[in-house]
């Protein structure tokens, strides 16, 4: 396994234990939709999961799917046509609800604290003269009940949001844009030396993944700023479980100690899609379309289902002990039953 380096700082061994906590408005028996059971997979698992995979189509999307974000308000997601236009929209009970217009160019979707958060991007080229705010460049909360915009707020060239420590967390050009919830106003900017990357929250950290070079950031939500450094590792997706940090590598998926910054274990295979965690595991697919799920600390991981396409992303139910899986067309529902 090749060396990451490390920089831990003033996070240390304070850090708390990270547990995220989700609940979903509601799910359907398989009968409700297309089922695919457990198969012999394409790529590498480890060690067993008492029970089994079963991947679920939802609803088809009327656009291309773009994000996913599941948690107390719902499983809401982002989709956009070919030309610039998005929407968000609430998955319940495999029924899509609550079809809102947001900006020009959604890049990125997160719930909580009883809110969804929406980031709109520029929606035309670079240096070309757009709509501007609130179309471009702008933070939106909806009301998960009515899915009314309840108010905006312009941020620059956002790339993902995430919600925690009672804040609303920004990867944008400025940096990392810390704001409270209601209203929607800027308590911090903080100096990450990324323009875009992807941001996930545990109970003591906020973890923001560059995707301009491979480093990853730990910001500490009490003095908001920079503790600690991850350097050499790969971009694309991150999940914060049970005090893991869980990254892809060039091997399948490197398994961080979030305390320490200690390497633990890399899982070999073509894991490279819909990396997301919650509760005590962590779900992601493979390069052949295939969901797996893995339990933190043992790593095990029962048989794969079949997605049927490559998803975008995903999103963790654990309380239910499923996933969705967003594709550019399709939805699809990830459940570990019993066996």
């Amino acid at each position: 396994m090749a060396q990451k380096g490390w920089l831990i700082g003033g996070l240390g061994r304070s850090l708390k234990t990270c547990v995220l906590l989700f609940t979903l408005l509601g799910c359907v028996s398989d009968s409700a939709s297309t089922t695919h059971e457990s198969v012999d997979p394409p790529a590498t698992t480890v060690g067993a999961v008492e029970g089994r995979l079963v991947c679920s189509n939802g609803p088809a999307l009327p656009e291309r799917g773009l994000d996913i974000a599941a948690g107390a308000e719902g499983v809401w997601a982002i989709s956009s046509p070919p030309q610039p236009g998005g929407s968000a929209f609430q998955v319940d009970n495999f029924t899509i609800t609550h079809n809102v217009q947001v900006g020009l160019s959604p890049t990125a979707i997160a719930v909580g604290g009883g809110n969804v958060w929406v980031a709109n991007g520029s929606g035309l080229a670079v240096g070309a003269e757009g709509e501007g705010f609130p179309q471009e460049h702008s933070l939106q909360r909806i009301d998960p009940e009515t899915g009314a915009v309840l108010e905006q707020v312009m941020v620059n060239e956002p790339t993902d949001v995430a919600y925690g420590h009672e804040s609303v967390w920004v990867v944008t050009a400025d940096g990392l844009v810390r704001l409270t919830p209601e209203p929607l106003e800027v308590l911090a900017t903080i100096d990450i030396n990324t323009r875009s990357g992807r941001v996930v929250v545990s109970d003591s950290a906020v973890w923001v993944l560059s995707e301009d070079s491979p480093v990853l950031l730990g910001v500490d939500p009490d003095e908001n700023a920079v503790q600690s450094t991850v350097t050499d590792v790969s971009r694309g997706g991150i999940a914060v479980v049970d005090n893991e940090i869980w990254l892809f590598d060039d091997l399948g998926l490197l398994i961080v100690d979030e305390l320490t910054g200690e390497p633990l274990q890399t899982i070999e295979g073509e894991f490279a899609y819909g990396l997301t965690g919650g509760g005590s595991g962590v779900w992601v697919a493979d390069a052949a379309g295939f969901a797996h799920f893995f339990q933190t600390r043992s790593s095990t991981s029962p048989a794969p289902c079949d997605l049927g396409e490559t998803p975008i992303a995903g999103a963790a139910v654990p309380e239910l002990r499923s996933a969705w899986f967003l594709g550019e067309t399709q939805l699809v529902h990830v459940e570990l039953k019993e066996a």
